[in-house]
């Protein structure tokens, strides 16, 4: 099965910045996608630096051969 994936986010009419952030690594059948939180204090920062938890996380596993369910790490980050 070939799998095509794409990422685009919108800032919309109200927001001056849009912060939120994605991940999209179709090699890892891993796609992501972290709100911003509309503005509140931080939330670009929060939502880029999760979207790096989790790509530490499941690569870790990946180069360790863990046989971990993916599902149940990203619950308990």
């Amino acid at each position: 099965m070939q799998l095509l994936s794409y990422g685009i986010t919108n800032q919309g009419k109200v927001r001056n910045a849009n912060e939120d952030a994605f991940l999209i690594d179709e090699a890892h059948q891993v796609f992501a996608v972290a709100d911003g939180l509309g503005g509140l204090p931080g939330g670009a920062e929060a939502s880029q630096r999760i979207i790096k938890l989790l790509q530490q996380t499941y690569r870790q596993v990946d180069a360790e051969e863990e046989s971990a369910d993916l599902g149940e790490l990203i619950l308990g980050i």
